[in-house]
């Protein structure tokens, strides 16, 4: 199983449970969360003894979105004028992001998002990409890239 320090992965049986685990920041979504993802899928899809994937969050929230200040050093591109030549270099780093998402939807296990809390940004890009969807009573649904000058390029 591949070691994170984003995700948690315990497997019950013939269920694998995939624990977004950073909940002293609202699961966040820092660069671990984003370039661990396909190869803790890729190894879940392939293992004979998981039938299903349940995506979870420890603490009060699913996610808080992408953690805009964590992935600063990774994407200085976000803080530069956005003129052609940036934009250029910035297309390998979203198509990174968006194998993220994409992971999520290729795996041939159904994978179901138990969502609680906020689910924001990111999250939300998650959870869609998922083959089923349940909630609790207390979770929040929210997309705010455009409120902050993003576009919605991961899944959205």
């Amino acid at each position: 199983m591949t070691e994170s320090s984003y995700y948690l992965v315990e497997k019950k049986g013939e269920v694998a449970w995939v624990y977004l685990n950073r909940p002293e920041k609202k699961n966040a979504m820092h660069m671990p969360a984003w370039q661990d993802a396909p190869a803790i899928y890729a190894d879940l899809d392939a293992d004979p003894d998981i039938r299903v994937i349940v995506v979870a969050a420890k603490g009060p929230s699913f996610c808080a979105g992408i953690d805009l200040m964590g992935m600063m050093g990774a994407m200085p591109e976000l803080m530069e004028e956005q003129k052609g030549g940036v934009k250029w270099r910035f297309i390998p780093k979203i198509k990174m992001l968006q194998e993220t998402m994409s992971c999520i939807e290729k795996c041939r296990k159904p994978v179901i998002a138990a969502v609680h809390g906020h689910c924001i940004g990111a999250g939300l890009d998650m959870i869609s990409a998922c083959d089923i969807r349940l909630c609790s009573a207390d979770a929040v649904f929210c997309l705010k890239e455009a409120a902050v000058g993003f576009v919605a390029d991961v899944g959205s």
